[in-house]
C-alpha cells in the first residue's frame, strides 16, 4: 500500500496503522526526517517500508515514486493520496478542490501508463 503525506497527520497515523495488516509499505512525503521515524514505528510491527522523500507537487516526483514502488514490489495495489497540498498545475477557480484533485489523478494515471502498468478507469 502506497501513501502520500505518510511523515505526519492523517497519513503518518495511516501509514503506521495499515503496516500492522500490510507488509509492504510505501512512505511518500517532502519531509524525509519524519519519514525515517515513521519508518522505524512500521518497522516495529514488521512491515518493510519503501521510504519516498519526495514533492508531489512535480509530475517527476509522481513518476519516481511509481518506479520505486514497481521496482521493489512489482506492482501497486493501492495508493491513498494524503498529502496535504498538492498544486494543481493548471488556473482553476478558488476553491475548485475537486478539479484539482482529478487534475492530479490524470497526471499519476498518465505516469502510471509511463511506466508500463496499464490503464484504469
Amino acid at each position: 500500500m502506497t501513501f502520500t503525506g505518510a511523515s505526519q497527520g492523517i497519513g503518518r497515523s495511516t501509514a503506521i496503522r495499515v503496516a500492522r495488516d500490510c507488509s509492504s509499505v510505501v512512505l511518500a512525503a517532502r519531509n524525509a526526517n519524519a519519514l525515517k521515524e515513521v519508518a522505524d514505528t512500521v518497522k516495529n510491527t514488521g512491515a518493510k517500508p519503501l521510504v519516498c522523500g519526495l514533492d508531489l507537487s512535480k509530475i517527476e516526483s509522481a513518476e519516481t515514486l511509481i518506479k520505486a514502488t514497481i521496482d521493489r514490489f512489482d506492482r501497486i495495489d493501492d495508493l491513498l493520496n494524503i498529502a496535504g497540498a498538492v498544486p494543481c498545475p493548471r488556473k482553476l477557480d478558488p476553491g475548485s478542490l475537486l478539479d484539482c484533485t482529478q487534475c492530479w489523478y490524470s497526471q499519476l494515471r498518465q505516469a502510471v501508463r509511463v511506466r508500463g502498468v496499464g490503464s484504469y478507469g
